[in-house]
């Protein structure tokens, strides 16, 4: 995506009710949304026969700037001019909730289209990965030195060969994004395609 096709893309959802403002990089989300992602992570949770990979963890996300006195060392923290925005997240329904990309889809609105659900449940992935736990992953690596029977002493005689791989032992906050699925194999609202 473009900046300008990823804009008009998110002005379309802002404008249907599908997200909150998007012209804002604010990392502050309210306490009403921190609530909707809280649910949806238990949700899923059960959802998921109690996987630990969606376990809720809160988080902080105000972000703020120093700013320097003149003719003083110390610095005092105010709030960015966007600090009147919450973060880019899904718009919160009636029900205190937010709206599964497979619900989205499973509306059958007609102005959505493939553009439209792609960023809508990335913003939806992001809001809700946010407050999960980091993947956990076991990293190996081998290093073997290998010489040469070589006589005269040349530098470039020795080889060293390494290898290195990793285990994924937690999926965490990944586990809202599967590489395999498509939202376009979700059903039903309660798919487990909605991690997409």
């Amino acid at each position: 995506f473009s900046v300008s096709r990823t804009m008009s893309t998110a002005q379309k959802l802002y404008e249907k009710g599908h997200i909150s403002y998007m012209r804002t990089d604010s990392m502050h989300l309210s306490d009403d949304a921190v609530t909707a992602v809280q649910n949806d992570i238990e949700q899923y949770h059960q959802e998921e026969d109690n996987d630990d990979d969606f376990i809720y963890q809160p988080a902080s996300f105000e972000k703020k700037a120093k700013k320097k006195k003149k003719n003083d060392n110390s610095t005092t923290t105010t709030p960015t001019p966007q600090a009147a925005h919450e973060a880019i997240r899904p718009a919160i329904q009636a029900s205190g909730k937010f709206q599964r990309p497979s619900e989205l889809i499973n509306n059958n609105e007609v102005f959505l289209n493939d553009d439209l659900i792609d960023l809508y449940r990335l913003i939806y992935a992001r809001t809700i990965s946010a407050f999960m736990p980091h993947q956990l992953s076991n990293q190996t690596s081998v290093r073997i030195l290998g010489k040469s029977n070589n006589k005269d002493n040349n530098p470039f005689s020795s080889v060293l060969f390494r290898a290195s791989g990793s285990v994924v032992l937690r999926l965490g906050h990944t586990k809202m994004y599967p590489p395999t699925r498509s939202y376009k194999q979700s059903s039903s609202p309660n798919n487990s395609d909605d991690t997409d």
